[in-house]
């Protein structure tokens, strides 16, 4: 991958619970069933895809990929407390970055950054052990 892909997922399952990914559906689900939390629902995903500087992950990548799937159940922990549909992930995959993307993804993830509504859990897949048949 040269460059960022989002999910197309609506969801990850994880043993602690569904984590619901920031898509029109969610959105949907979120503004029909709690007026209440309509300021909670937003559309990440759609603005990051409308740039056009990102990849899509095909659901098959997406499943095989786990370097996003280890960090889910801790999400998952860490927002148990929140209201259920108050709040969506954005899975971002990162490949391999030339400087000018490193530059164009850092404006285009700037005003999430400064936006304190928004938390960043980043990871690298640093370790493989075992055997790789």
């Amino acid at each position: 991958l040269n460059g960022c892909a989002l999910s197309t997922c609506s969801r990850y399952r994880t043993p602690l619970g569904d984590l619901y990914i920031d898509q029109k559906v969610f959105v949907d689900e979120c503004v029909n069933s709690d007026r209440s939390l309509r300021e909670y629902c937003f559309v990440v995903n759609a603005e990051l895809r409308d740039t056009g500087s990102f990849d899509m992950m095909d659901f098959r990548s997406e499943e095989a990929e786990h370097s996003l799937e280890m960090q889910l159940p801790f999400i998952a922990k860490v927002m148990e407390n929140r209201t259920p549909g108050s709040y969506g992930v954005v899975p971002i995959l990162v490949g391999s970055l030339s400087s000018s993307r490193q530059t164009n993804y850092g404006k285009i993830f700037a005003k999430y950054v400064a936006d304190p509504r928004n938390l960043f859990v980043i990871s690298s897949d640093f370790c493989h052990w075992g055997l790789f048949l």
